[in-house]
């Protein structure tokens, strides 16, 4: 159920699939939510394992995440949940509070298709949550 909100909400804030940062992105936050203990320390046990599961370097997961981050707030509804470009650290843990208490609404199939595949419309409920 996590995995499908995080990825609902990526999407939603502009996020593209074809990068990295997105898979590396969806791991970490599911980490989080699994495992809280593992963002006690961002670049010494989050980044990490991430970088393990994915076979490349916590260096990469760390650069791939800002990318994403900053690629989405070009692009996406990104000012829906945030006022600025957030360091990869608030954002995760922003994201991650708001897969936890945001309720996902249900999606109708022809909201979610237009002519790139995917929905501009919201998933989520943005009355449910202001920005950080």
């Amino acid at each position: 159920m996590n995995e499908m909100k995080i990825t609902e909400l990526l999407l939603e804030l502009g996020f593209n699939p074809a990068h990295n940062g997105f898979s590396y992105i969806r791991r970490a936050l599911s980490l989080m939510l699994d495992s809280p203990d593992v963002f006690s320390n961002v670049s010494k046990r989050l980044y990490p394992a991430v970088a393990d599961q994915y076979e490349t370097s916590p260096e990469n997961v760390e650069r791939a995440i800002r990318f994403a981050i900053g690629k989405a707030a070009q692009a996406g509804n990104f000012k829906k949940y945030f006022n600025r470009v957030p360091p990869n650290k608030q954002f995760l843990v922003t994201v991650s509070e708001i897969v936890k208490f945001v309720p996902l609404r249900p999606v109708v199939a022809e909201e979610r298709i237009e002519e790139d595949g995917w929905s501009s419309g919201s998933s989520l409920d943005p009355g449910a949550a202001g920005k950080f």
